[in-house]
């Protein structure tokens, strides 16, 4: 068999490079890496705006009862007053005048003689022109009693209407007919006649009480 001979060449420059292949599919996500450190808490925003108010709830069962008040003073009840309305046209009355009976109609009394003295009654209130109440005893209550007032307990007098003395006594008086004071009459032939005893400055019970003759 022949000998052969190989004859090597020399090495020509290296080609240019290739272009890059394709990107081959994603591997598998590594494992997760552990928490960094918590940050620092970032400072407060400002407060929202207050929402609607909710719907008022169910009333609360209601609470026992407190104990009873102390009772208030006892009123002064009228029991035993005899009153009467009289008809009478134009009479002309008003509360509180002291009336006798003329043998005609209801005139006001006076103490300055024991005729105009028979007192029967006050006058306790006015219905109309032509009726009053007439109160022959006991209670009777209103604002404006007709009075007399001295000073120094002689004339001159000053006639009143209006709120009379608790505690006082009153007398049929002998110089303005109708009225009473507190003042006793002193005149010869006039008459003492006390009436009337005041419980307050509106109210006070009318007593008939009999006449006496001043001498």
């Amino acid at each position: 068999m022949a000998n052969s001979t190989i004859r090597l060449g020399i090495s020509g420059p290296t080609g240019p490079t290739g272009p890059a292949g394709a990107t081959g599919p994603a591997g598998p996500a590594g494992p997760a890496g552990p928490a960094g450190a918590k940050g620092a808490t970032g400072p407060a925003g400002p407060a929202g705006p207050a929402g609607p108010a909710g719907p008022a709830g169910p009333a609360g069962a209601t609470g026992p009862a407190g104990p009873a008040g102390p009772a208030g003073p006892a009123a002064e009840v009228d029991t035993t007053a005899s009153k009467t309305v009289i008809t009478q046209a134009g009479h002309g009355l008003t509360f509180g005048t002291i009336v006798m009976h003329n043998g005609t109609g209801f005139v006001a009394a006076k103490a300055d003689s024991i005729a105009n003295a028979e007192v029967v009654g006050m006058v306790s209130n006015v219905i109309d022109s032509g009726h009053f109440e007439l109160t022959t005893h006991g209670y009777v209550s209103g604002n404006n009693f007709k009075f007399v007032t001295y000073t120094g307990g002689i004339p001159p007098y000053t006639i009143r209407t209006g709120p009379v003395v608790a505690g006082s006594v009153y007398f049929l008086n002998d110089a303005a007919a109708g009225y009473i004071s507190t003042t006793e009459p002193t005149v010869a032939g006039h008459v003492s006649k006390p009436l009337f005893i005041a419980t307050s400055t509106t109210t006070g019970y009318f007593f008939n009480w009999r006449s006496v003759v001043i001498e």
